[in-house]
């Protein structure tokens, strides 16, 4: 595994889904200030479907050819987060942890995705304005990923209301719009 280790911690992001205009009139007034970066993700089940039992997801996310291998799940109404930098799906404390819930290899791709993001680092959290590319869709989402615990949902919708949008909370993840 090369030393990598897995990081966990409790996922609180809000994320609304917004026109395409709405997503370029967001775009501008960040013009100066984001990052760009391309990231294909990469969703998979495993043959058993525990994944879906325990309503969980695992993902590879490649960023300029390096991978993130993710495996999320909800416990305690507390979004998990576990991330394996230069990872891959065989490595063995990825798969130590999935064995706690009898997820076991084979991993099956079941879905990809492409997201052109846009990453504004905020001082308590990072802004991602994402256009999305999965099954001939293209969608525009916006993240407000807390770094820090705050009142995240109130900025979040101070700062889309700054540009003239209205908040409504996305109800399905990347992952979920992939497989519908």
């Amino acid at each position: 595994m090369d030393g990598n280790k897995v990081t966990h911690n409790i996922e609180k992001e809000h994320k609304c889904l917004v026109s395409q205009a709405e997503y370029r009139i967001l775009a501008a007034f960040y013009a100066n200030c984001y990052q760009e970066i391309v990231q294909k993700n990469i969703y998979y089940i495993d043959r058993n479907q525990q994944l879906l039992k325990y309503q969980a997801m695992l993902r590879d996310r490649i960023i300029e050819n390096q991978n993130i291998i993710t495996f999320k799940i909800l416990q305690d109404k507390l979004l998990h987060e576990y991330e394996i930098s230069n990872g891959n799906l065989d490595d063995p404390q990825l798969l130590e942890l999935l064995r706690d819930y009898q997820i076991v290899p084979p991993f099956i791709k079941q879905a990809e995705m492409t997201t052109y993001r846009r990453l504004v680092e905020l001082p308590q959290a990072e802004l991602c304005l994402d256009e999305n590319h999965y099954n001939n869709i293209i969608d525009y989402e916006i993240e407000y990923e807390e770094k820090v615990e705050h009142d995240g949902l109130k900025k979040f919708i101070a700062l889309l209301k700054k540009v003239g949008i209205t908040y409504q909370p996305n109800l399905q993840s990347k992952y979920q719009r992939t497989i519908n």
